[in-house]
């Protein structure tokens, strides 16, 4: 429950100190291993087209492999979100001063949390 509260109350802060003219995306994506990498993406409306087309083409190369829309759109988020990010790119879900015990902060833009 605790989690919950802490990753909704991390969107909010996080929503509260930008700007208009994006959306915002919690990703969380959990391995086989149990790991999970969550974090909070917020999409620009100016980009949003570029993006869309970029995936577009991508979608398009993976049918041309075989794959169906829907495993390629999953196998996509799976591999990206498998992505180390670079240092400094990641938005963090939970802010540095925020401390609870079942939030563990993992690395920049990362945390696990348990509910």
């Amino acid at each position: 429950m605790a989690g919950t509260f802490l990753r909704v109350e991390s969107l909010n802060h996080d929503l509260l100190t930008k700007s208009d003219g994006f959306d915002a995306f919690r990703v969380a994506v959990t391995k086989s291993g149990g790991e999970e990498r969550v974090s909070l993406v917020p999409v620009d409306h100016q980009k949003r087209p570029a993006l869309e087309q970029i995936l577009s083409t991508a979608l398009q190369q993976a049918a041309d492999q075989g794959l169906n829309d829907t495993a390629a759109r999953d196998a996509f988020i799976a591999l990206l979100a498998d992505t180390a990010p670079r240092e400094g790119t990641a938005t963090p879900l939970v802010p540095k001063t925020v401390s609870a015990p079942d939030v563990k902060s993992v690395a920049s833009g990362e945390v696990t949390a348990s509910d």
